[in-house]
């Protein structure tokens, strides 16, 4: 049985550069993350679907990650997008 979570429930996870920094420093470190995988599923489906405009100070917020794992969400958010559109 599958336990549905709101997408207002906080998480006692959160990634944070460090998190990169700590496995060599690089956004593929932090891309492999799982929570970074679903939060980048929750930000294409959900987020942007309501707010296509987001910048990371929003996202930053919202999802409750750093502006750098703000910024990587967006760019691989868009460049998804554009991949199922071209």
């Amino acid at each position: 049985m599958t336990t549905r979570h709101s997408p207002n429930t906080t998480t006692p996870m959160k990634i944070t550069a460090e998190d990169g920094r700590r496995t060599i420093g690089s956004s593929t470190n932090i891309r492999k993350n799982p929570l970074y995988k679903g939060q980048l599923a929750y930000l294409r489906d959900i987020l942007m679907a309501e707010h296509p405009n987001l910048d990371e100070e929003i996202v930053s917020e919202r999802l409750d990650v750093t502006p750098t794992v703000a910024k990587l969400l967006i760019d691989d958010c868009q460049k998804s997008n554009e991949d199922t559109e071209g």
